[in-house]
């Protein structure tokens, strides 16, 4: 059996026991996601007493889910569109050192939200600045995963980790993971029943990737000139008929344009593959590194920042043509 607590009005409701059989994965949207953080439709599940000693407690889910509130609320929700997962291993061993070392950063000083699909499905992280500076702080890190539980939809505490980066060895961080309770579930069913006292070390492996990952990677696209961003807001009219029928605004977010940017590096190893190259005359697309640049006169170091080349839409095309196997997209969504 597991249970769940929910975080509303900032009270916590406890449900009812609920079988494994009843949790069902949800299909979010950016738009049904901010409604459930505008809401606080935020839990906990608790599955074994192995388990739960992992878990959140009341006070983290509560941090958790006003930190995701304030951050839709205030526009700081940033969808990623569509990251397949070679995309955010290489970008994201990458843009760990770069953030370490302060080349690049946070987008915002208060807390804020990843929202990225990827073959797993949709997926989001709320993101808060505990210590420092946006470029190479103290970060903490929570995923929320979509899931229905007899018709509730809610957004569950997945992994969780505090993160402190070491700048004396950029490629090298320290962490306090906290494993999500399908991490847990998947550990159990294939180790069998455990107790407190067993090593929970293999467990907590997985989580450092899976959160620090797909954040490092967003960071570097994010911080990569020639990656267009749009702020998505709800038209006028529909903002009137909401004021009027005595509905909350809905809030901005930013929409970041990443499939330029994952072509050029899925562009880059098939070029590597196959032994072909672009020409001056006709570039292929791809990213030229950021690298750190000394300004001799004023002893100044300055990061300068990843660029795409050539990314246009057409290139983009012609190369996708050539692939029989080839998939990447924006999440689109509605407002309502």
């Amino acid at each position: 059996m597991s249970g769940h607590r929910t975080i509303r009005n900032n009270k916590i409701v406890f449900g009812h026991n609920v079988s494994m059989a009843d949790i069902r994965p949800w299909n979010m949207t950016v738009a049904s996601f901010r409604d459930a953080a505008l809401e606080e439709r935020v839990s906990a599940l608790y599955v074994t007493e192995w388990s739960n000693q992992f878990m959140p407690d009341a006070d983290t889910v509560h941090s958790i889910s006003r930190a995701a509130h304030r951050a839709v609320k205030s526009g700081q929700l940033i969808d990623l569109g569509n990251l397949p997962n070679n995309v955010i291993k290489e970008a994201g061993l990458r843009g760990g050192p770069l953030y370490t070392q302060g080349a690049i950063g946070l987008p915002f000083s208060d807390p804020w939200v990843l929202f990225h699909t990827w073959e797993g499905g949709p997926t989001a992280y709320v993101v808060q600045l505990v210590k420092g500076q946006p470029n190479g702080g103290c970060i903490e890190i929570a995923e929320l995963i979509g899931v229905e539980i007899k018709g509730l939809r809610l957004l569950i505490v997945g992994d969780h980790l505090h993160y402190t980066p070491t700048p004396q060895e950029p490629a090298r961080y320290n962490i306090i993971p906290m494993p999500s309770y399908l991490r847990c579930i998947d550990y159990e069913m294939q180790n069998g029943p455990l107790d407190v006292t067993d090593n929970p070390e293999p467990l907590m492996a997985g989580v450092g990737p899976n959160l620090l990952d797909p954040l490092m990677a967003a960071l570097l696209i994010m911080n990569t000139d020639g990656v267009p961003s749009t702020t998505i807001r709800a038209t006028d009219k529909l903002q009137k008929a909401r004021a009027k029928n005595g509905k909350p605004m809905i809030p901005p977010y930013r929409q970041v344009t990443s499939a330029g940017y994952v072509t050029a590096l899925v562009t880059r190893r098939t070029e590597q593959q196959n032994g072909k190259r672009g020409t001056h005359a006709s570039p292929v697309m791809h990213i030229r590194r950021g690298h750190n640049r000394h300004y001799k006169r004023s002893g100044e170091t300055r990061w300068i920042k990843d660029m795409l080349i050539n990314a246009n839409e057409a290139a983009r095309n012609d190369f996708i043509a050539t692939r029989t196997h080839y998939k990447t997209g924006a999440t689109n969504e509605t407002q309502n």
